[in-house]
């Protein structure tokens, strides 16, 4: 087993480097999702309304 330091101060930067760019990409999705969340919400909403229309349409349609 091998206890030196700098190979355990490399790891400890290692992680340290990695919670890092883990931090910083959360941030950077959650900025982007805070910048476009509305329109986003109008596309989900659109594309749910458009499923159940079809969904209604070909309901009605069978039923002949």
């Amino acid at each position: 087993m091998n206890n030196d330091p700098q190979r355990w101060l490399d790891r400890l930067v290692s992680a340290c480097v990695s919670v890092l760019m883990g931090a910083l990409a959360l941030y950077g999705a959650v900025w982007l999702l805070s910048q476009v969340w509305t329109e986003l919400l109008v596309v989900v909403v659109l594309v749910v309304a458009a499923v159940v229309a079809v969904a209604v349409w070909r309901f009605r349609q069978s039923r002949w």
